[in-house]
């Protein structure tokens, strides 16, 4: 599965010159918990977080936002996406096409898909299993 099939679209962006202050409010405003932020040309700057703005927020994103972003492309697949996030200690992943960022993926994202079953585990196939051997199979227990 790719990301742009579960991103959120569009991913909530801010100029990197914002207030923390009002960064934070607009996270509480849109429930979510993180911000892509933007510098000049629109370009991805980096990525604040709640946990970044959760003592009492002064001075603008530019100074607590984390920097440079890790990010991925749209059809980057799942796999991959966990991996970059486990790696890299961070809650989300900005999704950027063409220098653009058209979306967002999440840890909790990631945790909501894999609780929907969209990496479901298949089940064994039984004519891989040695006759008289495995899980299924019963010794005869009459001698107990």
């Amino acid at each position: 599965m790719r990301l742009d099939e579960f991103m959120s679209s569009p991913a909530v962006t801010v100029p990197s010159f914002t207030s923390a202050a009002d960064a934070k409010a607009a996270m509480e405003r849109a429930a979510i918990r993180h911000l892509v932020v933007l510098g000049p040309g629109r370009q991805i700057a980096g990525v604040v977080s709640a946990g970044d703005l959760r003592d009492d927020p002064r001075g603008n994103v530019a100074e607590v936002m984390s920097s440079p972003a890790v990010t991925a492309s749209p059809d980057t697949d799942v796999a991959t996406a966990a991996r970059l996030l486990r790696e890299r200690a961070i809650g989300c992943l900005p999704v950027v096409d063409g220098g653009r960022v058209v979306g967002l993926v999440t840890v909790s994202d990631l945790l909501a898909l894999l609780g929907k079953g969209a990496l479901r585990v298949q089940a064994r196939n039984p004519a891989w299993t040695l006759p008289g051997r495995g899980p299924t199979h019963h010794p005869d227990r009459r001698g107990r």
